[in-house]
């Protein structure tokens, strides 16, 4: 009597736990099947490995148009479907989530140009990597991201060029202050480096310099200027172009000093030239491939009594014989 009294006991304890593990049971699955659902979108896929010898589980799908296979197998061979630098990074990354549990958050670009998101993690001691394709926003932003790179090398290889430039070049903000130079402008303006130079706000415009950039300004964004400037203690002259933007402005001098002096020069020998022709008793003219007159002498002048002011016109040789013509001088 006893052992059958101890025996109902237990069996009532044991089927109430029964019923307790089957009502957890039915929560849990519950709990999976939404969890499952959940996963199952249409807009993102998890990869879960269980061991290292164990197959990976896949649960969930990516869109079609996201550029991923649909066969289980064919997603995890990531070089069939991913760039190849996308794939190596991915493959790598994988690798260290399962030895060493280093997460990971990447994106990667599909051969068909399209991007995904990967972000691997540990969770209950396990390695998974959920993927998920990026919507609009994420895409706009992965493509200015490109963009980005892109313009951030071709800054790096413009200031390259400028900073071998042997022309002083500079660049302002907002309010007018010095933010970089290259080294011919430290050089210029006898500073030890071209940070040294920006930090001090040393000018190579002086006042009246920047006055008449100021006031060029005032009719077009992008001045193109003539001026005597003061470079590494020498006065020489420079042809300087300054461009206005909507955060500050840019410039560059080029020394012309040289050029001045040759144009100079043959300003004094056409002059010469000029008035040694001019005393000569010979009538002489000189004229341009366009056929206009581009040199008379006092002796052609007088010869045919033409009126100066025509003459500096620089006319046709057409129109000086028929004013000789209506002249009765031919």
């Amino acid at each position: 009597v006893a052992s059958a009294v101890g025996m109902m006991r237990v069996r009532t304890r044991q089927e109430r736990e029964i019923d307790r593990l089957k009502a957890e049971n039915r929560d849990i699955r519950a709990l999976a099947d939404r969890a499952e659902g959940l996963l199952d979108a249409e807009d993102q896929l998890v990869v879960v490995w269980s061991g290292p010898e164990e197959p990976p589980v896949i649960v969930g799908s990516l869109d079609p148009a996201a550029g991923a296979p649909k066969a289980r197998g064919s997603f995890l061979a990531f070089g069939s479907w991913l760039s190849r630098e996308s794939a190596a990074d991915l493959d790598h990354r994988i690798a260290a989530l399962r030895e060493r549990g280093t997460p990971f958050a990447i994106e990667l670009a599909t051969t068909s140009h399209t991007y995904i998101e990967a972000i691997g993690r540990i969770g209950g001691g396990r390695p998974f990597v959920r993927f998920r394709d990026l919507s609009a926003e994420r895409i706009a932003f992965a493509d200015l991201k490109e963009r980005h790179q892109h313009l951030v090398g071709e800054v790096q290889t413009i200031r390259a060029m400028l900073d071998a430039a042997p022309m002083p070049v500079w660049l302002r903000d907002a309010s007018g202050k010095i933010t970089w130079v290259n080294p011919a402008y430290a050089q210029a303006v006898e500073a030890s480096d071209p940070d040294a130079a920006a930090v001090r706000g040393l000018e190579l415009l002086d006042r009246a310099a920047t006055d008449a950039v100021a006031r060029l300004r005032v009719q077009a964004p992008t001045v193109h200027a003539r001026l005597p400037l003061v470079a590494a203690g020498q006065r020489r002259v420079f042809d300087v172009v300054d461009v206005a933007g909507r955060d500050g402005s840019a410039g560059i001098a080029t020394d012309i000093s040289d050029l001045e002096r040759i144009q100079a020069e043959l300003r004094r020998t056409i002059d010469f030239h000029a008035r040694t022709l001019d005393q000569l008793a010979t009538a002489v003219a000189i004229f341009g491939a366009d056929k206009r007159l581009e040199f008379y002498n006092a002796a052609y002048r007088g010869l045919w009594n033409l009126d100066t002011a025509f003459l500096d016109g620089r006319p046709e040789d057409s129109r000086i014989l028929d004013q000789l013509r209506a002249a009765r001088k031919l």
